[in-house]
């Protein structure tokens, strides 16, 4: 299976020899080039320093390494004997483990060599090792990894790493070409799929739109961050096929950027993306650092940080998304800065993406409110309690009807009894969350359903008005949804 072919939508599994140590691993990328082009290792590796064992990936699971014997603490390595606060740690049958991600890390040597495994976040995965041919075998639970080909260098930090994401394509929307026959009268499609391979009737290809690039620029964490959205078409002349292939490259401006920044700055983005088309989107292949053939310039490496796949891909076209980029284009540099500029509104990326998971009214319900009330937390307004205007903090219920006012406005509604919805909707919460039953409230997820669905939409409507978000078809759309509460 070469490097290429790794990804997070497909299990894989392979033999293995592991170590504490990386400087065992690079001693055996040592090779010669052959008369054949081919590499040819000069020297075979002592298999008396690494371990045996097996490792064994599935999508939306941890990575699961098996190893035969022990990785026992080294005698000549003192910082380890005296680290007794650090991620690795011995646990009764002598085995280094890393539950708190800790500075040491396990090493894996592809059995056919062309690569390698860095195990970052791992933990022992049995208290009872079982006794094999090689001695005992202990079972690591890895949730943090990264691949590596043989040839290169690994460097700490980055300025470059790739993203392919799920319905990226079908967001940029930009695969569209023509074909046409070479003949006098010609034929013109513009219907993506097959392309015929008639040997008598000759067909060339026009991408007008398929490869595009386009930047965007985003201040994360004090580090200034370049986005680059990019697609291409790529004709297969196996399938006699035309694919058209997505990506996000996320580049450090001024300065490299380390995989913790990449991996929680990639999620951000897919958790905004996610909320716009209003599909959950999956990173399926995620590299840092740059591809090279000459050793002394490949630094790319993937990372696989493992993440829950409820829905694998599906075969969703650009018209099912709520939006697509041209619809966003203009106000998508906006959109960006709002987005990572605002604390809170990244946190409610993460939380819009579980309840895209879960069609769970409770948790649903609660999710909501409680967002709608982080936005007004720590925030004095005047409200108008008991016949008479106060300043002070604004109450679950109250917080509701302020978000439902604003949609209202937006979108020239008119919900009618909306302080009776704000009321059951905060009671069901109560009820859901402490079991406390008020008047009115029957306890029945079926009697709050549609109320549910009613503030998923004013709650989309309204992080859609705090990003910046002008496009009118996506709002028009919201008020034909909630044209039933006027």
């Amino acid at each position: 299976m070469g490097y290429d072919k790794f990804n997070m939508r497909e299990p894989f599994e392979m033999q293995v020899f592991c170590t504490t140590n990386l400087e065992r691993i690079f001693e055996s990328f040592s090779y010669d080039i052959n008369e054949n082009g081919s590499k040819e290792f000069s020297t075979h590796f002592d298999t008396s320093n690494f371990l045996p064992g097996r490792f064994s990936f599935k999508p939306g699971t941890a990575g699961i390494l098996e190893v035969n014997g022990d990785f026992l603490k080294p005698k000549d390595d003192e910082s380890i004997l005296k680290d007794e606060k650090s991620g690795a740690i011995l646990n009764g049958s002598g085995f280094i483990t890393n539950d708190n991600n800790g500075e040491y890390k396990l090493y894996c040597l592809l059995g056919n060599k062309t690569g390698f495994i860095i195990c970052d976040e791992f933990y022992s995965n049995n208290p009872l090792p079982a006794i094999g041919p090689f001695g005992r075998t202990k079972q690591f639970r890895v949730s943090y990894f990264k691949l590596k080909e043989a040839n290169g260098y690994l460097a700490n930090k980055n300025h470059l790493s790739n993203a392919k994401l799920d319905y990226l394509t079908e967001f940029l929307n930009w695969q569209k070409f023509r074909w046409k026959e070479n003949s006098k009268q010609g034929l013109t499609s513009t219907i993506p799929g097959i392309i015929s391979t008639e040997p008598e009737r000759m067909f060339s290809l026009d991408f007008p739109l398929s490869i595009k690039t386009i930047y965007f620029y985003v201040l994360f964490e004090n580090k200034p961050i370049k986005i680059r959205f990019k697609s291409n078409a790529v004709f297969t002349t196996k399938e006699s096929k035309v694919e058209f292939i997505s990506s996000i490259d996320i580049i450090g401006f001024r300065e490299k950027l380390d995989d913790n920044i990449i991996l929680e700055f990639t999620n951000h983005v897919l958790s905004l993306l996610s909320f716009l088309i209003d599909v959950k989107m999956q990173i399926f292949r995620q590299t840092v650092g740059y591809g090279s053939a000459n050793p002394h310039f490949n630094s790319e490496y993937m990372l696989f940080k493992v993440r829950k796949l409820n829905d694998l891909h599906k075969n969703i076209s650009a018209r099912n998304l709520k939006m697509n980029f041209s619809e966003l284009e203009v106000d998508f540099q906006k959109i960006l800065s709002n987005f990572f500029g605002n604390e809170k509104m990244r946190k409610f990326g993460f939380g819009y993406l579980k309840i895209l998971e879960t069609e769970d009214i409770e948790s649903n319900l609660k999710d909501l409110i409680s967002e709608i009330e982080s936005v007004f937390s720590g925030q004095k307004h005047h409200i108008y309690r008991d016949g008479e205007w106060t300043l002070g903090t604004m109450s679950a219920r109250e917080s509701v009807l302020k978000v439902i006012d604003l949609v209202e406005k937006k979108l020239s509604l008119n919900i009618v009894k909306k302080n009776k919805l704000a009321k059951k909707l905060v009671g069901y919460r109560v009820y859901f969350t402490h079991g406390t039953k008020q008047r009115g409230i029957s306890g029945r997820t079926s009697d709050i359903a549609n109320e549910v669905r009613f503030l998923y939409q004013i709650v989309t409507c309204f992080k859609l008005m705090e990003l910046g978000v002008t496009n009118k078809k996506r709002y028009e759309h919201i008020k034909s949804q909630l044209s039933e509460w006027t």
